[in-house]
């Protein structure tokens, strides 16, 4: 990957104007296959090693910290790693009080949902419903699942497909087909181990990468405490807005309500997350991997959040939706791609 060099006395009001019209960094063809191939060599490690019935639980006999860490990445896709720092860069740190509401629902999650499902020893959550009602209601439940998810996965794959076409100029259709094929391969090879070792490395990799975007645009800016005063008085630190009204667009009431409605759906009987921490060795550790769960996804969020904080006082003097340089807000994603490769080139 080769980085575009800027000249030390670029006045930073001037820096974005130049950095979208030249456009001179773009991540070559092995900076992304080389993903796809790592999580194809994964899903083939598996392969060899996996025994019968290692497919959907792996035989019950995985650790609580590696589900853990791979519940927090299932819906903590590319599409959010993107939108949070936009999010934020738009609209303020107030995001992160979602993380209550997902706090709410894995403590419900921990006290009805999760005893119930291990100790029946389903592989399927719509098994339970067959077991429950019959298998009329199995079926319902099996198509209303597959509707969803083939929706969710197809914006979750599209999303940051959009934003690579962009920055690649790849044909966008090459690189959906390309991912979802990747990503159907190592799952059928590799089964549920390979799934929760992939998400793990994901998860490592989101955080890790949000940390260095981090501190290097805090040394860019010229440290803390002037970020600190960007974003406050640019009115980015707005936490503790209990306004009752549902018609705003986020309040503390909002996030913490509907937050929780939203993740309990996905913690308390989404298949994805369900088949992921009843294959813990033990109703303990499948417990404990919710809870380090819950701690990931502070940090992954918590960490998006900063990334957006840190962008908005690096072009607090020149915002680029003001300036008529990005034509919609919904580019600000690909912005958060250009200002990550300028604040690690290396200085002179």
């Amino acid at each position: 990957m080769q980085f575009y060099r800027f000249p030390a006395e670029v006045d930073r009001r001037h820096l974005w104007i130049s950095v979208l019209r030249r456009e001179k960094w773009r991540p070559g063809e092995p900076d992304w296959l080389c993903g796809l191939r790592f999580v194809s060599a994964i899903g083939m490690y598996h392969a060899c090693r996996r025994g019968r019935g290692e497919l959907f639980s792996s035989e019950r006999n995985l650790g609580a910290v590696s589900v853990g860490l791979s519940l927090t990445s299932t819906f903590m896709s590319a599409a959010q790693v993107l939108g949070v720092p936009s999010e934020t860069y738009l609209f303020g740190a107030k995001f992160l009080q979602m993380c209550l509401g997902q706090s709410i629902n894995v403590v419900i999650t921990v006290i009805i949902f999760l005893p119930v499902f291990y100790r029946l020893r389903i592989k399927t959550t719509n098994k339970y419903l067959e077991m429950r009602f019959n298998k009329t209601v199995k079926m319902y439940g099996f198509i209303l699942y597959i509707f969803a998810t083939v929706f969710y996965t197809g914006i979750i794959i599209y999303a940051p497909a959009v934003i690579l076409n962009r920055a690649t100029k790849l044909n966008i259709w090459m690189l959906v087909l390309t991912t979802g094929i990747v990503c159907t391969l190592y799952t059928t090879m590799g089964g549920m181990r390979a799934v929760v070792w992939t998400d793990v490395l994901q998860t490592l990799l989101m955080v890790s990468g949000f940390w260095v975007f981090t501190v290097r645009g805090i040394f860019r800016v010229g440290g803390i405490q002037k970020v600190w005063q960007a974003v406050y008085n640019g009115g980015r630190i707005n936490f503790g807005d209990f306004n009752p009204d549902p018609t705003q667009r986020y309040t503390f009431w909002t996030l913490l309500l509907g937050g929780s409605l939203v993740w309990l759906a996905m913690y308390g009987v989404n298949q994805a997350q369900v088949q992921r921490y009843i294959s813990c060795s033990s109703e303990r550790s499948a417990r404990w991997a919710l809870f380090i769960n819950l701690a990931g996804l502070w940090t992954v969020v918590g960490s998006a959040v900063c990334c957006g904080l840190v962008m908005f006082a690096f072009y607090k003097d020149c915002d680029p939706i003001k300036a008529r340089i990005l034509s919609a807000t919904d580019q600000v994603q690909y912005m958060l791609l250009i200002v990550l490769n300028f604040l690690l080139q290396k200085r002179h």
